[in-house]
């Protein structure tokens, strides 16, 4: 694994095209601190790519047990270690390395390979997990161990791999000078195989997207207009499916806007017609909230009116959600927001020590596959409805607060943080203004 271009990488290849104004805007957001599930992943790829070495003599099954240390640290600082449980290699590790040596079967391939752009986007980079060349085609496959589905199909992140391979000599040489104007792209997730049950065929754990010679010259152009435009001094904001993971989407005015727009259009008066009775009299009529205006109004306008809105409001949802991160964030960091504070969600039901827990599921006749997910032990609940309400050892559970949520100030749970959030500091001070 490697380092990420401060210009532009595979990764945020979307964007940069597609939104103008998201780098400069992101530099007035602090970076989050790298999440268990990015830990995870980054552990791996590691993996992934000592197995499928050419000199490589282990299989996935010797290494259930092993710790992969990362160069990385904790929010404590601790060094962050990944234990390679028996779920983690028979449901992610084991079906990726099935589906390379029995589906793909690649002639020649190169792992964790640096490729790079040149003149003007000198400095843009990324790290392709595998290049290959196979029976007159080449491609690159891309190793997602997420719950996210990704297609590889309009792939932004996948044609930046190809399209700065491209740009070094022996690829190109091997590909387009051999007559090769056709390109494959693999994204390979693992855990939708597991989440079908094992049912589906191994092909399945993949999706292909083809490129041709011409689309990744048109990307490349793409890149090359983005960057000109940034020079240039245009950083015009722009909202779409690239916004998923900018870190800058919670403080981002176009999304601001873009909420704002969305609410005023459900503020509408009834339409000429609708007739409101509840609470009135006889002969009289009553105003009613918004919120019942906006359900007549829905109801009488055209189907694709109302879809074009459920799409809005699914857009919507997640800079929601994302917004909700910000400020949770906010709060880990020691920047509360003013006005608002900390709680306890509410209290479930987990697992005291997941190991004992195990065991005890095996003795109690269920399989491996049954008692875990490509994580970690089934929750408590799942594990009660496997076997019956009541035959759970209570001395395996215990209660537990569901997480914490940020509500404001005036909410009568105490705040857990022991603070009022109005409370001052350097950084809160700093972040406030963001």
């Amino acid at each position: 694994m490697s380092d990420h271009s401060s210009l532009v990488g595979g990764s945020s290849a979307d964007r940069y095209i597609n939104c103008l104004g998201a780098a400069q805007l992101g530099k007035s957001v602090p970076v989050p601190m790298v999440g268990a599930a990015a830990h995870l992943g980054t552990a791996l790829h590691y993996v992934m790519e000592a197995l499928l070495k050419p000199e490589a003599t282990a299989v996935p099954r010797d290494l259930i047990g092993d710790v992969v240390e990362l160069d990385e640290t904790d929010a404590g600082g601790n060094p962050v270690k990944i234990e390679l449980t028996e779920a983690l290699v028979l449901m992610k590790i084991q079906p990726a390395i099935d589906w390379f040596e029995q589906v793909l079967k690649p002639d020649q391939y190169w792992l964790e390979e640096r490729v790079e752009f040149k003149g003007e986007l000198e400095g843009a980079f990324g790290t392709a997990d595998v290049l290959y060349i196979k029976d007159g085609t080449a491609g690159v496959v891309d190793w997602k161990f997420g719950g996210h589905r990704v297609s590889a199909k309009n792939n932004a992140q996948l044609q930046f791999y190809l399209a700065a391979a491209l740009q070094s000599e022996w690829f190109y040489d091997m590909t387009v000078k051999e007559g090769l104007m056709h390109f494959e792209a693999h994204i390979v997730q693992p855990s939708f195989q597991y989440r079908a049950g094992n049912a589906k065929a191994m092909e399945d754990i993949a999706n292909r997207a083809r490129y041709s010679f011409e689309d990744l010259c048109l990307f490349h152009a793409s890149l090359r207009w983005a960057k000109k435009m940034k020079d240039e001094g245009n950083h015009t904001l722009s909202c779409g499916r690239w916004c998923q993971f900018c870190r800058a989407q919670p403080v981002c005015p176009a999304w601001s806007q873009r909420g704002s727009d969305a609410i005023a259009s459900l503020k509408k008066v009834p339409v000429e017609g609708a007739v409101f009775k509840s609470g009135a009299k006889k002969g009289e009529t009553k105003p009613v909230s918004p919120a019942v205006q906006s359900k007549a109004t829905l109801a009488l306008e055209a189907e694709d009116t109302i879809r074009e809105r459920y799409l809005e409001a699914t857009a919507l949802s997640g800079w929601c959600e994302a917004v909700k991160k910000y400020v949770a964030d906010r709060f880990a960091a020691g920047a509360p927001i003013k006005g608002l504070k900390r709680v306890v969600h509410r209290e479930v039901r987990m697992w005291k020590d997941e190991e004992k827990a195990r065991l005890w599921a095996k003795a109690k006749g269920l399989g491996a596959s049954e008692y875990n997910t490509p994580r970690a032990l089934i929750s408590v609940a799942k594990m009660e409805a496997l076997l019956g309400e009541g035959t759970l050892k209570e001395s395996l559970v215990q209660k537990a607060p569901r997480g914490i949520a940020v509500v404001r100030e005036n909410d009568p749970r105490p705040s857990v943080d022991g603070f009022e959030s109005s409370s001052s500091s350097a950084l809160s001070d700093a972040l406030n203004k963001t």
